[in-house]
Parts: structure tokens; C-alpha cells; sequence
């Protein structure tokens, strides 16, 4: 018995303060954000912005999956919050993206 509590007590993960959880958060916001920006400013001109926005959403999935997981991780979070935070920070991508791509 003392060797199963031991033993789970190792494994045990310490707990995340509300500050760490906010930083991985925007961390994981940034990586996504830049993902969908490179992967459309490097796009041809002349392609179109569906397509842009499907090759960068298959591109950066790693990105948007590492947010989610992220931002379940607040506590109190909902699934609309997540959703809420992976869509705003796709479009914030998106618009970053186009601008670049107008300036090259």
C-alpha cells in the first residue's frame, strides 16, 4: 500500500498556478498565430483566400491542438471559451497574413 502511494504521489503533476496557465496560453496563441500568418503571407498572390486558409489550417493543426489543450486547462474554462480563443486568434493570423502578402 505504501509503495502505490509513494508511487502515485511521484507521478502526480503539480498543479499549474493561474499565471503559468495565462502565459502557456499566450505562448500557445503566439505559435498559432504566427503559423497561420507565415503559411498565408507565403502564399501566391493570386491563389485564393479559401485555399490559403485551408492549406494554413492543415499546416498549423500541431498549433491550433496545442492551444485548445492549453486554454482547457483554465480553470473554470468552457468549450465556448476555447472555441472563442482558437477562432480569434485564427483570424488574428489571417489578417496578419493577407497584410504581409499585400506588402511583399
Amino acid at each position: 500500500m505504501f509503495a502505490v502511494l509513494l508511487l502515485t504521489s511521484a507521478l502526480a503533476l503539480p498543479e499549474a498556478t493561474p499565471a503559468q496557465v495565462a502565459d502557456r496560453i499566450a505562448d500557445a496563441q503566439a505559435s498559432y498565430r504566427d503559423c497561420i500568418a507565415d503559411t498565408i503571407a507565403a502564399r501566391p498572390q493570386d491563389e485564393g483566400n479559401d485555399l490559403a486558409l485551408s492549406a494554413a489550417l492543415e499546416r498549423c493543426r500541431d498549433a491550433e491542438i496545442a492551444l485548445r489543450t492549453q486554454t482547457k486547462m483554465a480553470p473554470d474554462a468552457t468549450t465556448a471559451d476555447t472555441l472563442a480563443i482558437v477562432v480569434d486568434t485564427r483570424m488574428d493570423g489571417v489578417e496578419t497574413g493577407l497584410r504581409r502578402r499585400q506588402t511583399q
